[in-house]
């Protein structure tokens, strides 16, 4: 069972499906929800084990043919470069589009950072994260 098996491949095989060009493709997944799922739940080896996996056997399904450039523009979001560098130099035979996307990805690639911020709430007061601005008219406050 692969390690990806929790990701909703749906929405690639839509984007790989429509796409007639590699930076069109490239752009659609940028954009995919399942692509952010990816390079937020798995390592950088992990998913640079299932792409090498990906780009062994010539796809016999629009959800293989559309995988490597999945995992490509995942690893584009890791923190660690290495495995994208990594990835790029890959032979892959069955993905036309491979080298380019992944010398696309190596070339515009900057490190993203993640961080966590837990965000205390107040009785009575709703804060928008957006905009930073409170949503209802009063704060109740424990020194009045």
């Amino acid at each position: 069972m692969s390690r990806l098996s929790f990701a909703d491949w749906g929405s690639v095989e839509r984007a790989f499906g429509i796409s007639q060009a590699p930076l069109f493709l490239l752009r659609k997944l940028q954009q995919d929800p399942t692509v952010d799922e990816i390079a937020r739940s798995c390592s950088g080896k992990a998913i640079l084990e299932e792409l090498k996996k990906s780009i062994r056997r010539k796809p016999r399904l629009l959800k293989s043919a559309a995988k490597p450039y999945a995992l490509l523009v995942a690893l584009s979001r890791n923190p660690e470069f290495r495995y994208l560098k990594e990835a790029a130099e890959f032979e892959a035979p069955h993905a036309i589009w491979y080298s380019r996307i992944a010398q696309t990805l190596v070339g515009a690639y900057r490190p993203i950072t993640r961080n966590e911020v837990s965000v205390p709430t107040q009785v009575g007061a709703s804060v928008s994260l957006a905009t930073g601005s409170t949503t209802n008219s009063e704060i109740s406050r424990d020194d009045q």
